[in-house]
């Protein structure tokens, strides 16, 4: 079942099962880290970060989450305690203006285009904002070659450091994660090739993303405030899915299915993971902020 808006008392019984169920105890519920403010979560992304639209039109534009429970910017946003949110990732988003399914709308410099049009010129300090990078989608459109994907990103990048709207902002640039595990890749013809071919360009393209960032910590623009930090999504995703059933979704349709089989999948559909992955990525991203 879908999660909506719920008061925080749920939240933090979300929390506490989901920090008992799937070993966290490295994170207290009822402690927000103190050394991580965050006055503003913003995320970009693809069907990864989708939240969906239920929440709001002013905090959520998303189509669907892709995910049997909140997705990981839902429990990063109640983890940090963040003021406000604001989530512009769209299902099927591609690296540039388009979306899988439509053009010119949706894509991920689109959806920055977006918030920059909106924010205003008030500084916003303590923001948290993360850019799940795209990519993800153009290899399943049969993108084949990753020069676009990075010159993509580079203007990305070179757009949000250009912006004096987003203040003493820290941008959490997030890699693509490899889902040559996902049992989409498992089910299809030739799937055997399709995972070597995939998890080869993802390697390939997460090599030029860290140089990247690099690139632009060492030589940033002094006006600018933004800070640029590389988070490994795709080891986090694989920490996460590691102990899990990888090979099949979870379903509820299995006559021999059990209540607590659901936290023994990796997979809510065949390419989306499950609330307990989201949930495991939100807690590194916490540590990865604190140790900044």
């Amino acid at each position: 079942m879908l999660l909506r808006r719920y008061p925080d008392s749920l939240w933090l019984l979300i929390l506490s099962f989901c920090s008992s169920v799937f070993g966290g105890s490295s994170i207290h519920v009822h402690h927000y880290p103190h050394t991580v403010s965050c006055s503003m979560l913003v995320v970009f992304g693809d069907g990864l970060s989708d939240d969906g639209a239920e929440i709001s039109t002013e905090e959520s534009h998303g189509f669907l989450r892709n995910s049997n429970g909140p997705v990981w910017p839902e429990y990063l946003k109640q983890l940090l305690g963040c003021d406000k949110y604001i989530n512009y990732a769209y299902s099927g988003a591609r690296s540039d203006l388009n979306n899988f399914y439509f053009e010119n709308w949706s894509g991920i410099q689109w959806q920055i285009d977006q918030f920059l049009s909106r924010r205003g010129r008030s500084p916003s300090k303590d923001a948290i904002i993360v850019l799940q990078t795209g990519g993800l989608i153009d290899l399943f459109s049969g993108e084949s070659n990753s020069s676009s994907i990075i010159a993509n990103l580079k203007a990305t990048l070179n757009e949000l450091a250009a912006s004096r709207s987003i203040g003493e902002a820290t941008l959490v640039l997030m890699n693509l994660p490899d889902l040559s595990s996902a049992p989409g890749l498992r089910f299809a013809e030739d799937g055997a090739q399709i995972r070597e071919n995939f998890g080869v360009s993802i390697a390939q393209i997460n090599m030029q993303i860290r140089s990247i960032a690099l690139d632009f910590s060492r030589l940033k623009d002094p006006k600018s405030n933004l800070n640029i930090r590389l988070f490994d999504l795709n080891t986090a995703l694989f920490r996460a899915t590691a102990p899990l059933n990888t090979t099949e979704p979870f379903s509820y349709q299995k006559p021999e299915t059990k209540a607590k089989d659901l936290n023994r999948y990796a997979y809510h559909d065949l390419w989306h993971p499950t609330t307990a992955v989201h949930f495991e990525i939100a807690k590194d991203i916490v540590t990865f902020l604190e140790d900044a």
